[in-house]
């Protein structure tokens, strides 16, 4: 008569090593994945968060200025009330903040994104003024009605990531300036 066994065979301990090694290798490869995907995700992310806190930026100054200038590399313009120009540009991928007569700051990080355009359109927007005027206008005088007019800025940036170029982003604003003009005058 046999005696029971005891342990593992030599074919037991085979298979099982042979499925915890596959298994291993299933975690590891999901692990590997998991990472890669998160270090896209991170990549992503901060492409979006480094376009947004530059749009933020030049539209709050954008919104106090008084004159600008379109320029091709960017735009110059003076904040209202204030003698101090200010400026932004586009220069080799980088947009760069000039303050006065120093030197330009970058605002965006080459290691981390490159800056394909950066276009700003203005745009005039005309609204008459009725109901303003306590007399009717003469429909021949071209001065009457008052009118007002908006100024905006549309703002468009865009830049892609410099470690994998498929990561491209655009950033949109549209822009309120504060320097309405009023034109024409009612009857006296």
């Amino acid at each position: 008569m046999r005696q029971a066994q005891r342990g593992l065979t030599l074919v037991e301990l085979m298979v099982g090593m042979a499925v915890a090694l596959v298994l291993t290798a299933i975690a590891l490869v999901a692990m590997s994945q998991h990472l890669r995907e998160n270090h896209r995700l991170l990549l992503e992310a901060r492409l979006t968060q480094d376009l947004q806190a530059t749009m933020d930026l030049i539209s709050r100054d954008l919104r106090r200025a008084g004159s600008f200038a379109l320029q091709a590399d960017g735009m110059r313009f003076t904040p209202a009330g204030n003698t101090e120009a200010l400026a932004y540009r586009l220069h080799d991928g980088v947009v760069s903040m000039k303050i006065g007569d120093g030197h330009w700051q970058a605002m965006t990080d080459a290691q981390t994104l490159r800056v394909a355009s950066l276009r700003f359109v203005p745009r005039t927007h005309q609204t008459m003024l009725d109901g303003a005027c306590r007399m009717a206008c003469d429909p021949t005088t071209p001065s009457c009605p008052p009118r007002q007019q908006r100024h905006t800025l549309d703002i468009e940036l865009t830049a892609r990531a410099t470690h994998d170029s498929r990561w491209t982003r655009t950033v949109t604003r549209h822009v309120q300036l504060r320097h309405d003009t009023l034109t024409g005058a009612c009857p006296t």
